[in-house]
């Protein structure tokens, strides 16, 4: 009974997820990290994305976004689609 409790529970959790992340190293020596985010069940035509300016523990702001470059974004069938970036923190 138990099995089968746990089996419902992480199928429910993995059915229910609307995002899906994939990371990749190939640059690592450079400390550089490719993440592509698939957003799924987006609601609106305007979606905006926020990145941490904290880390756990700490207090400081690191700015962690003014070093995300190479962005880029499509829909669902690749077609490409307008990303802004207000400043270079967002």
């Amino acid at each position: 009974m138990r099995f089968f409790l746990f089996l419902f529970l992480v199928s429910t959790a993995v059915l229910g997820q609307t995002v899906e992340y994939r990371i990749s190293f190939d640059n690592a020596v450079h400390h550089e990290a490719v993440i592509q985010a698939s957003f799924r069940e987006v609601p609106t035509d305007t979606f905006t994305v926020r990145m941490s300016r904290t880390s756990p523990g700490r207090y400081a702001l690191h700015e962690f976004a003014k070093n995300v470059y190479g962005v880029k974004a499509t829909n669902a069938k690749g077609a490409a689609l307008t990303v802004t970036r207000p400043d270079p923190y967002s």
